[in-house]
């Protein structure tokens, strides 16, 4: 019986996390200032699976595995050449937080990199 509950109160917080992260429209927004850059996306759900599997690519050196669970991530992120980063994904919506101070003109220009591909990514179709 306690296993039952914990299996569906699990459940119920991914069905919620799932249908608050639904959108329609797309929209990209990119701050980029002295200390940080950031983009925040909101999208087609459809195009989930393309934007998951762009950032399992292109961020495979990170250290340990990036844990897609169902499709969600929450994690501060450090890739091999000691890039940091914040990732917030679920369908339909994602967020990249990159600290200037704290990471390398490199690894910033990295992450720029995978944003600005995720955007064009997001504009195709």
């Amino acid at each position: 019986m306690k296993k039952l509950s914990i299996i569906l109160i699990a459940g119920m917080v991914l069905i919620t996390g799932l249908l608050s992260c639904h959108w329609h429209n797309t929209s990209i927004r990119i701050s980029d200032s002295e200390d940080e850059y950031k983009m925040t996306a909101h999208y087609e759900t459809r195009k989930a699976h393309r934007v998951m599997e762009y950032l399992k690519e292109s961020l495979q050196d990170a250290d340990g595995d990036i844990n897609f669970r169902h499709g969600v991530v929450n994690d501060d992120i450090r890739l091999e050449d000691n890039t940091e980063f914040h990732l917030y994904a679920c369908p339909g919506e994602l967020k990249i937080k990159i600290d200037k101070t704290e990471n390398s003109g490199p690894s910033c220009e990295r992450i720029k990199a995978v944003c600005e591909d995720i955007k064009s990514l997001l504009a195709s179709e």
